[in-house]
């Protein structure tokens, strides 16, 4: 079996590291919440306003299958409707409360059915979402905590309709929330201290959650075309909360509002040369952002008009534990989760060659262009390569301690032999009788010059002396041996 992961141990966990962050993220907006309703709006205002539906490549058949499942959802925050139901589902569960997927075949289309105070709704977060081009800060709420009754729209044009899903069992029969204050609003809900605000009509309204009254804290102008004398009597703003205040935008700038509607300053002003106006605003890691739009229907671009998170100046290297890869991290000052990120390129160098004994060093040299033309660099140098491979050397002897050297006992008793091992070999030579008759005491000795004297009357048997030949100082050549036999019989 070939298990195959295109990501090494360092690209996995960073993987794992970008998915808790992002769970992280839609776990504190939830829990934001202060009640059931609250969390289930909380959560879908936070997938809409930031995902994006990915008709493009759905429509040419290009789409990944990374679109289909949450995880692709979560990190990329672009997907189709089965992505956003499954993530919605899976934090919603996390967070303690019943959330189900929901699908229907006749459709060809997936939600969630959710359950608030004891009753289940159904939530359409890709209807809610705009398919064709995605409009920041765009948030619908029409398919928002429906009923059955409600969701299934009989009588209406087919295109606004659900039907045959799949959890008939799940019976959404309570209609508190088919006709919300909410069913109207297109853009993010914000909820603080017990108050809603959200833009209703041509007005952003803030409410008591408690009591169901509001008040008005302003009204807005109509949204030119632009290059035209054309306008649309409709809002497009985004809404999002920053540091305690009410961010909003009208056509050509970026405002921000206090909650009791006292105070209201210009934050951003579109340039005389933008090419269109606002239709829509958001914040996103750190950033104010608008969806510059030549009209309504786009498509068009996103423009970042403030950086609400400041960067340390220079950047920290990030090593993997090889040192083979290197990451550029401008650490964010007020959250480390916004932290900017960027890959160095990585050259090494063998800076210490290995030998017989010694690993080598290889210095790897991290380099990184920075936006402004700044080139910055770090080197880490690790002991990474291997020994090199001590060769086998040969010991050589004479002609004579080749083979087996036979001596008989008789002519043994008459007089002594001798002979000459005369050993050679890369590393310093030894030599030891290892192996001898018992009681055969010093019948046979050699001495370090390698000369091998039997004595006169030498015990019958078989005699071994071993040349040991060392490893070489280098450590080039490891320790050999070699056994010369002598039989005496």
């Amino acid at each position: 079996m070939v298990f195959k992961n295109p990501m090494n141990v360092e690209e996995t966990k960073e993987y794992f590291r970008q998915v808790d962050v992002k769970l992280g993220e839609l776990y504190d907006v939830v829990n934001a919440g202060e009640n059931e309703e609250q969390k289930a709006l909380l959560l879908h205002d936070y997938m809409v306003s930031r995902y994006e539906y990915d008709y493009d490549r759905l429509m040419d058949g290009t789409i990944p299958d990374q679109s289909f499942r949450s995880c692709g959802m979560l990190l990329n925050e672009i997907g189709v409707c089965q992505s956003y139901a499954y993530l919605y589902e899976y934090v919603l569960d996390h967070c303690g409360m019943e959330c189900y997927f929901v699908a229907s075949i006749e459709m060809e289309h997936a939600w969630n059915i959710v359950k608030v105070d004891g009753h289940y709704y159904h939530v359409d977060m890709t209807w809610n979402d705009p398919t064709n081009y995605d409009r920041i800060g765009y948030v619908r709420h029409a398919y928002f905590l429906l009923s059955d009754q409600a969701i299934r729209a009989e009588g209406a044009e087919l295109e606004y309709q659900h039907w045959g899903w799949d959890r008939t069992d799940l019976v959404c029969d309570d209609t508190t929330y088919d006709n919300a204050y909410w069913k109207n609003v297109d853009a993010a809900i914000c909820i603080q201290d017990g108050y809603s605000y959200y833009i209703d009509g041509m007005a952003l309204i803030k409410r008591n959650l408690s009591t169901g009254e509001t008040e008005k804290l302003r009204s807005f102008n109509v949204w030119h075309v632009y290059g035209s004398a054309g306008y649309y009597s409709k809002v497009f703003s985004g809404l999002f909360l920053w540091k305690g205040e009410l961010y909003y935008n009208t056509e050509t700038q970026i405002r921000k509002i206090s909650l009791n509607g006292d105070t209201d300053t210009l934050v951003y002003e579109l340039p005389a040369e933008a090419k269109g106006y606002m239709y829509g605003s958001r914040i996103k890691d750190g950033q104010i952002q608008c969806a510059l739009w030549p009209d309504a229907n786009g498509p068009g671009g996103i423009v970042t008009c403030l950086e609400t998170y400041t960067y340390s100046k220079t950047p920290t290297f990030r090593w993997s534990a090889d040192r083979k890869t290197c990451k550029v991290v401008y650490v964010c000052n007020e959250d480390s989760c916004f932290n900017k990120i960027y890959v160095a390129q990585v050259t090494p160098k063998v800076t210490i060659k290995a030998t017989y004994l010694k690993k080598g060093t290889t210095t790897y040299t991290a380099t990184y262009k920075a936006e402004d033309g700044q080139i910055y660099t770090d080197k880490k140098s690790v002991q990474n390569i291997p020994v090199l491979k001590a060769k086998t050397q040969t010991i050589k002897v004479s002609k004579t301690a080749s083979k087996t050297v036979k001596y008989k006992y008789k002519t043994l008793k008459k007089k002594a032999a001798s002979f000459s091992v005369s050993a050679k070999a890369k590393g310093t030579i030894t030599y030891k009788v290892t192996s001898k008759p018992k009681k055969a005491g010093t019948s046979v000795s050699v001495d370090k010059k390698g000369k091998v004297k039997v004595k006169k009357g030498a015990k019958k048997g078989t005699y071994k002396i071993t040349v040991t030949a060392a490893a070489t100082k280098t450590g080039e050549y490891k320790k050999a041996t070699k056994v010369i036999t002598i039989v005496v019989k």
